[in-house]
């Protein structure tokens, strides 16, 4: 059975938790992102045993119009490539959440959501099949880790940031370009204007774009 509108659920899962673990107890609120994380864990399994790898196309499809004025569209989709990538993050989140609530963080309620909005991030990225949402989603990603380094780490935390900043803000903006380029010269390729990562396999795009 089709698990046709849950992977939005499990994607936010952790968000939903961590914002609600803000403004309960840090006692109380930990344990409700571990427990999220052990619901997205739980999920996964399930994908894991229910995925037929043979079929060659998407699993648990989510597709929406979400931004249609600009092509993009709430697509997510599991297939063989990203399943394990997703497993993979679902499995480590579960121990570094748990560590994180059994030990005593500085501002351990503020810590524990940025781990929420970090796991719900890379989540999303991996599920993404509109090349948009996958750049949401990356950028997204990269907020709590600038918080976790800079609040929470070790040693010489300010130029680790500082450095972690540079580097992930200009490979941002080169991939927006990217994606943006992608988008409209597909759509100039006899295509309408659309982000999805089907859309943009239909319209390839000439070898000397590629090259560029």
């Amino acid at each position: 059975m089709p698990f046709t509108i849950h992977l939005s659920i499990v994607i936010f899962l952790p968000l939903a938790a961590g914002l609600i673990a803000a403004f309960l107890p840090a006692k109380v609120g930990r344990w409700l992102v571990v427990g999220a994380t052990l619901g997205v864990l739980a999920y996964v399994v399930a994908m894991l045993i229910d995925f037929d790898g043979e079929s060659g196309r998407l699993r648990y499809v989510t597709d929406d119009n979400w931004i249609s004025e600009l092509g993009i569209r709430w697509q997510l989709g599991v297939d063989g490539l990203n399943l394990f990538l997703i497993a993979l993050t679902a499995l480590l989140w579960v121990p570094a959440t748990l560590w994180s609530a059994l030990r005593t963080e500085e501002r351990q309620r503020l810590f524990m959501f940025h781990m929420a909005l970090a796991e719900t991030a890379v989540l999303g990225a991996f599920c993404a099949q509109d090349l948009a949402v996958f750049v949401v989603f990356f950028d997204l990603m990269l907020v709590p880790f600038y918080f976790l380094i800079g609040g929470w780490g070790a040693g010489d935390r300010v130029a680790a940031t500082t450095r972690f900043v540079i580097y992930t803000f200009v490979g941002s903006l080169l991939m927006l370009a990217g994606a943006i380029a992608t988008g409209v010269l597909a759509a100039q390729n006899g295509g309408q204007l659309s982000f999805a990562l089907s859309d943009l396999q239909a319209h390839v795009l000439s070898k000397g774009t590629q090259q560029w």
